[in-house]
């Protein structure tokens, strides 16, 4: 069990600090010539979610939520086995909450 006080964020009901492992797909996702292609290039070599926070300052939340809920990246080892996307995430997400 993780320490309430260190954790950063909760993604899929995994509780993240600044030393939990995480692993980027390292065969870009991205669409190349975009910003996004040249970011996901630096930042898939992040080890742990503290490392993306220096890296990825503003959006690095935003980043780790998408990109797990889309097979992007590994969490403690754990990853979405049948990646969804958006709509269909929102769709689960608003079945849960009823």
């Amino acid at each position: 069990m993780t320490d309430k006080s260190n954790v950063v964020l909760e993604v899929a009901g995994i509780e993240l600090t600044s030393d939990t492992p995480i692993a980027y797909d390292q065969s870009n996702p991205k669409r190349p010539g975009t910003g996004i292609y040249k970011e996901y290039e630096n930042f898939k070599k992040c080890k742990t979610v503290g490392e993306l926070q220096k890296a990825r300052e503003k959006h690095w939340r935003a980043d780790i939520k998408f990109d797990f809920e889309h097979g992007y990246l590994k969490i403690n080892g754990k990853y979405v086995e049948k990646p969804v996307g958006r709509k269909a995430m929102k769709a689960i997400k608003e079945g849960a909450a009823k």
